[in-house]
């Protein structure tokens, strides 16, 4: 499996602070269930606009932790969305985001 953060990146971002970098990755755990759940509603009522920018948002935490799997995750469903792209194929990337934001989740 692939690595879910890359420390060393984090690090780079955080000026080799460790105690920031987790930190920072601390918050974005916590605040992770509640924006994936944000993220389903919008998918569910179809509202394109706000989950592009909800995904947008998203990414900003995840690129600041350096959870590439994750990003690229958002990525691929922020463009399938952005490029109206078939509902399989938009369900198929939130199905990824999903997989990857259970991964960030586990214990």
């Amino acid at each position: 499996m692939e690595t879910i953060r890359d420390l060393d990146e984090a690090l780079r971002i955080t000026g080799g602070s460790r105690e920031l970098a987790d930190e920072l990755y601390g918050q974005f755990i916590d605040e992770l269930p509640a924006q994936m759940a944000q993220i389903e509603a919008l998918f569910a009522e179809g509202a394109d606009g706000p989950l592009r920018e909800m995904l947008h948002q998203v990414k900003g935490g995840a690129a600041v932790c350096a959870v590439k799997p994750f990003i690229e995750a958002l990525d691929s469903l922020h463009e399938d969305v952005k490029a109206r792209a078939g509902a399989d194929q938009v369900r198929d990337s939130l199905a990824l985001l999903r997989q990857r934001a259970g991964e960030l989740l586990a214990p």
